[in-house]
Formats: structure tokens, sequence, C-alpha cells
């Protein structure tokens, strides 16, 4: 009886070898799968950090226009003479730069009780790049 048994795993084992080796490629097609999954997704996350900090730049470029143009306009007058009062493009020191406009009066795009109103825009890059982020600010005042 125990013969018998013996007799069997070793015709078992002889008779096996082909099954031993779909089973190794169906566990490294499932191992390169799970890491393919998982390498996929910390890709996905490095692009939106990537995006979050160009977001940020141009965020901040924006309240730096906001900032200085309230300071010129409102300590130095700046903004009295002329009924548009526009900057061009002016760089900062990271790279990014920003324009501002500001309209003395009333307008279509001021309306209500403010007499001057403020469109700024920050972008992330502005080396002629030709992918940026942008972010604005609208101010009346």
């Amino acid at each position: 009886d125990v013969m018998t048994i013996h007799t069997y795993i070793q015709y078992t084992i002889r008779n096996s070898k082909g099954f031993t080796l779909v089973l190794m490629i169906v566990l490294l097609t499932v191992f390169l799968s799970i890491g393919m999954g998982i390498v996929n997704i910390l890709l996905g996350q490095v692009i939106i950090i990537g995006q979050a900090q160009e977001s940020f730049k141009a965020l901040y470029a924006a309240d730096i226009a906001m900032e200085r143009t309230l300071y010129r306009d409102r300590v130095q007058n700046a903004c009295t003479t002329s009924p548009n009062c526009t900057t061009e493009i002016i760089p900062l020191l990271n790279g990014a730069c920003y324009w501002v406009t500001v309209n003395v009066g009333p307008s279509a795009s001021c309306t209500g009780p403010s007499t001057r109103c403020m469109v700024i825009i920050g972008q992330d890059i502005c080396s002629g790049a030709q992918r940026f982020v942008r972010r604005s600010f609208n101010v009346r005042y």
C-alpha cells in the first residue's frame, strides 16, 4: 500500500514538469501585472505633484502682481492719469511672470460702486514653453 502511494507520487512528479512551467508563467504574469499597476499609480501621483507645484508658482506670481499694482496705484498714483493702466509681461526671478490691467472708471468689466478694477494674470513659465499654467485674480477697489 505504501509502495503504491510512493509509485504514484513518483509518476506524478515525472509527468508534471510541463505543469510546473505553466504555473510559474501564470504566477510571474500576476506579479508583473500587480507591479505595473503600482508603477502606474505612482507615476500618476508624480504628475499630479508636479502640476500642483506649477499651479502654486502661477498663483504666487499673480499674488505678487496684485500686491505690487495695489501699492503702485494707491501709494504712487500710477494709474490715475490713464483710463487703462496696463503692464507688459513682467518676469520674476523664479521663471514665472505676470501682467496686469487696471480699468479706471466705469466700464463693461468694472461695474458697481468700485472705481477701479484690476485683472491680474500669473503664469508659471514665461520662456516660450508650450505647456504652462495660468492663475488670475479679478480685484475691485
